[in-house]
């Protein structure tokens, strides 16, 4: 009793290939010389060599039939893979071949084609371990072969046919092993070259936001050296403000007893007493503008300090 893979062909468009596994049981009685076959989950192929035996067929050529009817869609499912690995190293080249500066290509490369890559490899590596698997059956048939005497129980075919037979199949085995190695180191070196690429993709990302960041930064000094000068300036233009404020405040209490001594009640009063009367009102005028431009700064400065 033994396990073998083989590759079916679905009606998925998703899934093109299958890799499903082939229960096999033979036992031969050799009292009445019968055979009893159980197939487990058996490929057409195998099925079709089967039904072709009679029961009292003992035949180390039909194992040799089924592991080879196991192989024969082997070839199309390496074919397949290989193409998926040949479209995405297409990609991964350079997508615009007239860019004279290789500085500024573009690459068509995505983190998704690692995935997909990785599980490429993945089936590689499943292949190569059910093509291991069909090797070691093939050398256990080989050596039962050499342990019975399959001159007397044969009849359709000679020892040299037998032996010719499991050489042939072997070497079809190791043929796909060594097609799947192939294909493994390929996987490999497109994954290599696409990380490599994707680095690519990174440190120039990497160089251009740099340089924008540097931009930035030259920008933001400028701008800090515009809010300065600006600064400055509205620094000047309150400090003339403050001076004009001052001057203000020094001329409005003499212009306010200046207003009250234009009335026409203060000049009844002068003309009533011209005598001596310009003298003392201008006197008067003196004191009061000198009153009031002390009070007014002592209460602009109580208020200022209130305010702090």
């Amino acid at each position: 009793m033994y396990t073998v893979r083989y590759i079916e062909q679905p009606e998925r468009p998703n899934r093109p290939w299958s890799v499903r596994r082939m229960g096999v049981y033979h036992k031969f009685c050799i009292g009445d010389n019968t055979s009893t076959w159980i197939l487990l989950q058996p490929s057409l192929a195998a099925k079709k060599v089967v039904q072709s035996l009679d029961n009292k067929s003992f035949s180390i050529p039909t194992h040799v039939n089924i592991l080879r009817a196991s192989l024969r869609h082997w070839r199309w499912y390496l074919l397949d893979l290989d193409g998926l690995l040949k479209d995405m190293s297409e990609i991964a080249r350079f997508s615009d071949g007239s860019d004279p500066n290789p500085v500024h290509a573009n690459f068509t490369v995505a983190v998704t084609q690692l995935q997909q890559i990785q599980y490429i490899r993945e089936q590689l590596q499943d292949a190569l371990l059910h093509l291991d698997g069909t090797s070691e059956t093939l050398g256990g048939l080989r050596h039962l072969w050499f342990r019975l005497d399959e001159a007397n129980a044969e009849g359709d075919l000679s020892a040299v046919d037998v032996e010719h037979d499991i050489a042939d199949c072997a070497s079809r085995v190791q043929a796909y092993k060594r097609w799947t190695e192939r294909s493994l180191q390929h996987a490999d070196s497109l994954s290599n070259l696409i990380r490599t690429l994707l680095a690519y993709r990174q440190d120039e990302h990497l160089t251009r936001n740099t340089r924008s960041m540097t931009k930035l930064a030259e920008c933001s000094i400028t701008d800090s050296t515009s809010m300065l000068l600006l600064a400055k300036d509205s620094r000047k233009d309150s400090e003339t403000m403050k001076l004009i404020a001052i001057i203000n405040m020094l001329y409005l209490p003499a212009t306010f007893v200046g207003t009250i001594f234009s009335t026409e009640f203060v000049g009844l009063a002068v003309n009533r007493d011209t005598r001596g009367s310009a003298g003392v009102m201008g006197v008067v005028f003196a004191v009061l503008a000198a009153i009031l431009t002390v009070l007014t700064f002592c209460g602009a400065f109580l208020w200022q300090r209130k305010l702090k």
